[in-house]
């Protein structure tokens, strides 16, 4: 009897494709302390969706907090936040969720010019989504 239960519910898995427990936690890291530096708002690339806004923070005299607010991207793994400062893009950073309110700290000596943040698919080597930056006033 064990065994056709057990057959039973593998075979209710693989016809489903998989288990669901439920929709991806959306975090809500608190607004950093700070002054603003630069902002951007997103938007979606390459036919994704990408929604929510960049703010660049000087939280300390060389600390740069970057803020993902109110952002949605597609749920995937893999997917990274790309900055690009001075032109360059510094190494990527692994999203840990796929919406909410998110803090990201980053150290940077020397002068600073924020350009833009990139959301961008490892596994499919595709940008999703950018925000341009525009100094704060």
């Amino acid at each position: 009897m064990r065994i056709i239960l057990l057959t039973f519910l593998c075979s209710v898995i693989v016809f489903c494709g998989q288990i669901t427990l439920g929709p991806p936690v959306a975090f809500n890291d608190p607004e950093p302390q700070g002054t603003i530096i630069a902002q951007g708002s997103f938007v979606g690339l390459n036919g994704r969706t990408v929604s929510g806004t960049s703010t660049i923070y000087l939280t300390d005299i060389d600390v740069y907090t970057i803020r993902l607010a109110g952002f949605s991207i597609p749920a995937e793994s893999g997917i990274q936040m790309i900055a690009v400062v001075n032109d360059s893009s510094l190494t990527p950073v692994t999203l840990s969720t796929s919406g909410g309110n998110k803090n990201y700290s980053i150290t940077l000596s020397g002068s600073v010019t924020w350009k833009q943040i990139r959301i961008h698919s490892a596994p499919n080597n595709l940008d999703y989504g950018q925000a341009l930056l525009t100094k704060a006033p």
